[in-house]
């Protein structure tokens, strides 16, 4: 799936870097939040894994000799989704996305429960909720519930 209507999302509440380093391309930015997700990586973490894997590197579309996030950047962004709300966003977004392609499947009343808590907690690794505050919990349940779709 295209991530442009993604980007629309996230463009009003993206800084322009007038001032400081240029900032990343939100596309970049909005990749890296997702590996994050998908592979339960912490902001040091995913800073470490662009060194170690080159593929993460190519997925974010990275140069290869460029400047890497670090966590730091890395935790502005995620900040900046959990203070505005984005992540409820880009949950809505990508239903009705699937649903005006008709990819969004109706199932059963049981099956439409257990089927997306069945693919966060063994697809994602999603397992124990830490206690890291509400607001970062929720975010983060309705970034992967939105990338399990």
């Amino acid at each position: 799936m295209k991530h442009a209507a993604l980007v629309e999302l996230i463009t009003p509440f993206y800084p322009e870097g007038r001032t400081g380093r240029p900032p990343f391309s939100l596309a970049t930015m909005l990749r890296i939040h997702f590996m994050q997700q998908w592979f339960t990586l912490s902001d040091p973490g995913m800073e470490e894994a662009f060194f170690d894997t080159p593929l993460y590197r190519e997925f974010a579309q990275l140069d290869a000799f460029a400047r890497l996030p670090d966590e730091f950047t890395i935790l502005r962004f995620r900040q900046r989704l959990e203070k505005d709300k984005l992540a409820e966003q880009i949950l809505l977004t990508v239903n009705a996305l699937l649903t005006q392609r008709g990819l969004l499947l109706k199932a059963g009343i049981r099956a439409k429960v257990e089927h997306p808590f069945r693919v966060l907690k063994r697809q994602f690794g999603f397992v124990k909720v830490r206690y890291r505050g509400l607001k970062k919990n929720t975010a983060q349940l309705m970034t992967l519930f939105a990338l399990s779709n």
